[in-house]
């Protein structure tokens, strides 16, 4: 009984990494379009779907828009971001491996990021 709980605490500890939210990856384009990926962590009452990823992309003089990304995600160290030459297509890939390309002229709604890495805490 002792092995389950320890082994039940060694995976919530190292695979779901509790209340671990904030930024994953962030940079900008060649072009100034700003990209911050954040993961939220649902609470304990959602333990089967621990983090909520999205990104989040910014032009140059426009607003913060939001993408859909991930409910069910465990934490995200890190992940890998490539935009198109233009800066209006992002491929992302992270936590899953599962690769994502979003279509920055489509953003689903226009939100701030709940996390902003140092540099861009005093943008709009």
């Amino acid at each position: 009984m002792e092995a389950a709980a320890l082994i039940i605490a060694l995976f919530i500890g190292f695979v779901i990494q509790p209340d671990q939210g904030g930024v994953v990856a962030h940079g900008a384009s060649p072009q100034g379009v700003r990209y911050v990926v954040t993961q939220e962590w649902n609470g304990w009452d959602s333990w089967s779907e621990p983090y909520t990823v999205r990104l989040h992309t910014r032009a140059p003089g426009g607003s913060w828009q939001a993408y859909y990304v991930d409910h069910e995600a465990l934490h995200w160290e890190h992940c890998s971001v490539r935009l198109s030459e233009d800066g209006s297509v992002l491929e992302m890939t992270g936590g899953d491996k599962v690769e994502r390309t979003f279509d920055l002229s489509k953003g689903e709604k226009s939100e701030r990021p709940p996390f902003l890495p140092e540099g861009m805490k005093d943008e709009p």
